[in-house]
């Protein structure tokens, strides 16, 4: 039983071909175009030549290239079809169309159960998940289309009488998808994909718990953000006059400057022996832990 090509085989046989059609453009240029330019070129640069003659020239230098041109025009034409026209963009959609069957029977049942946070998502994604639920699954020419772009639109009314509803369901998935993967697209009733702000503790219990929160976290001293604003900007004011200073003074030695007066800062490799203590007490830890377990 011969192999049936799959729409692998097909792309790569397209590609080999617009590959070989874009050589011979270029190959058409450079033998045929280029040297009759330069021909023209030089023709116009003669000084002891009349109008007239300079017109004969350029006319003669056009006319023995006339197959040549026709054969251009043609090359032109050609990938002008395969890559101007919707046609070369259709390819993947219709590879998305036809492998689109695999992904339902594994996304379809969890994309009817799926509970997004409406108040995260964007709302036209979110109409179109709820047309798909309501319907279960079985979608139509009215399905919304508002969360597409406008050519995934174009492709699914291309004025066929029946409607790509495989190609809607694999937009519909993949834009899901993408939203899970961007946090655009959440879950109040999951841990790993839920909003970042359901993971913070609400404005109204902050105001209500305000001094009790940051006892509890030892940050009394920080209930009054203006004054330590305008104390870590003063902090801030006083390092970089002290930094310009040594800088003007020549006192920094990790700063160099190159030829061309660029300024380089390197700075110096830290010891490793400096956290060697550290690692005496954390081994202590764990014998201790390793004891009293």
């Amino acid at each position: 039983m011969p192999n049936t090509p799959t729409w692998r085989d097909k792309y790569f046989l397209e590609r080999e071909e617009k590959r070989r059609t874009f050589n011979l453009f270029l190959q058409s240029l450079q033998e045929s175009v280029l040297p009759t330019l330069a021909s023209i070129e030089e023709t116009l640069k003669i000084n002891n030549s009349n109008p007239a003659a300079k017109l004969l020239l350029i006319e003669t230098a056009m006319s023995l290239k006339e197959f040549e041109r026709r054969q251009i025009e043609r090359q032109t034409e050609l990938l002008l079809a395969e890559t101007g026209t919707a046609r070369n963009s259709g390819d993947f959609y219709d590879i998305l169309q036809k492998q689109s069957l695999k992904l339902q029977k594994r996304a379809a049942d969890i994309v009817r159960c799926l509970q997004v946070d409406e108040t995260q998502v964007q709302p036209d994604l979110f109409n179109a998940l709820q047309h798909f639920q309501r319907r279960d699954g079985q979608i139509e020419k009215n399905a919304p289309q508002e969360f597409l772009s406008k050519q995934e639109k174009d492709f699914l009314n291309l004025g066929s009488d029946k409607f790509p509803v495989s190609l809607y369901k694999v937009l519909l998935f993949q834009q899901l998808s993408v939203g899970i993967k961007s946090g655009t697209v959440n879950f109040s009733d999951s841990h790993k994909y839920r909003s970042l702000d359901d993971y913070l503790i609400s404005r109204e219990f902050w105001q209500q718990h305000r001094a009790g929160l940051l006892e509890q976290a030892d940050l009394q001293e920080s209930d009054n953000f203006p004054e330590i604003l305008t104390n870590l900007s003063d902090t801030l004011d006083r390092a970089f006059q002290e930094t310009n200073q040594k800088l003007k003074s020549n006192l920094n030695p990790h700063l160099k400057f190159t030829a061309d007066r660029d300024w380089v800062i390197s700075t110096p490799k830290q010891d490793a022996t400096l956290a060697a203590p550290l690692k005496v007490i954390y081994r202590l830890q764990k014998i201790q832990m390793f004891i009293s377990s």
